[in-house]
């Protein structure tokens, strides 16, 4: 019920155009109301911060996979594999219901992109990429974990990093260029791909082989112990940092706003 008030809400967005801090209202109470029902992170930490970690998690990855429908077949094709990585962690954890919810989430997106990439026929817009990015958060937050084994809280970040890493890089982006970060702009990894040569189909293949090596890294992070998780976790946030660092130097900026310009003349 949550996730498709969701979808309506981006459905409205669609057709008349929502104020987003009314958007960002409207996903925080559904958080709320997830924590509420008693489904968040379980961590060492206190409750408090879990579920602030949580609500996080929920407005950060509905949004992350919101701003990822920036070019044809992205945000359906990051979902389905996604979906099959937490497909296969569920069912490791003897999850059946979390196992079929990921597999039919992957089925149905997978279906989708058929007709999604490039060059689109059809297109999910705010509607089905809200709808989308809530399915992940709640999949991600049901995913039962070895809380002995730190690094595995990390696996569900791990899985959705492609999504993470795209939504990072705009925001800071947009902020050090003094932009809204709810404004629109052809920052992202597939624009800077493109910006490269690299055609749209060719993009999005090289960023869904990177969403699949996310995946695959995750399922392979349940069945490591001891302190070879952590260097995985480390690596992964080193490398995802160090991205981050590159993608939104001065040099990247001026290439941002030059496009940009271009693009409005």
């Amino acid at each position: 019920g949550l996730a498709l008030g969701l979808s309506m809400m981006g459905l409205i967005d669609d057709l008349k155009g929502l104020n987003p801090f009314l958007r960002l209202g409207i996903e925080i109470a559904v958080a709320s109301a997830v924590i509420a029902y008693g489904i968040q992170f379980t961590s060492p930490l206190p409750d408090g911060i879990d579920a602030i970690i949580t609500m996080i998690w929920i407005v950060g990855i509905t949004n992350a996979l919101n701003l990822l429908d920036n070019t044809d077949g992205l945000a359906a094709g990051v979902t389905g594999i996604a979906g099959v990585a937490f497909f296969f962690l569920a069912y490791a954890n003897d999850q059946p219901f979390t196992a079929l919810l990921a597999l039919g989430l992957s089925g149905c997106t997978l279906g989708f992109l058929k007709s999604n990439f490039h060059p689109a026929k059809i297109y999910m817009g705010d509607a089905g990429s809200l709808y989308l990015g809530f399915l992940l958060s709640y999949i991600g937050l049901k995913i039962r974990v070895n809380q002995d084994e730190t690094p595995q809280l990390f696996i569900p970040a791990i899985v959705l990093g492609v999504a993470l890493l795209d939504t990072t890089m705009v925001v800071v982006s947009r902020i050090k260029r003094g932009v809204s970060p709810f404004e629109g702009g052809k920052d992202h990894l597939s624009h800077r791909l493109m910006r490269l040569g690299v055609s749209v189909r060719r993009g999005v293949t090289i960023i869904l082989f990177g969403g699949a090596t996310c995946g695959l890294i995750g399922v392979a992070l349940y069945n490591i112990r001891g302190q070879a998780g952590y260097w995985v976790v480390a690596a992964v946030l080193t490398i995802a940092g160090a991205s981050t660092v590159l993608l939104t130097t001065k040099r990247a900026l001026l290439t941002v706003v030059a496009d940009t310009d271009r693009s409005v003349a």
